[in-house]
């Protein structure tokens, strides 16, 4: 399991979210359920992911392995 913390404020400050690991966020492993991504960490964020984080969202990010 992987924190990530977003803004210190926002709309979205002080909730959290879970996310499955098919969305990319720069420098956390991810797998999408698969063994043949299992380990892939991804050089980018997705721009969902990057808007919610902006928004001050606290993310607990799960592998699925």
């Amino acid at each position: 399991m992987t924190e990530i913390v977003g803004a210190s404020s926002g709309k979205l400050s002080g909730k959290t979210v879970a996310v499955k690991d098919n969305m990319n966020i720069a420098g956390v492993p991810m797998s999408c359920g698969s063994n043949f991504l299992r380990g892939f960490v991804s050089a980018c964020t997705a721009p969902v992911i990057e808007r919610i984080l902006d928004a001050g969202r606290l993310f607990i990010y799960r592998l699925s392995f």
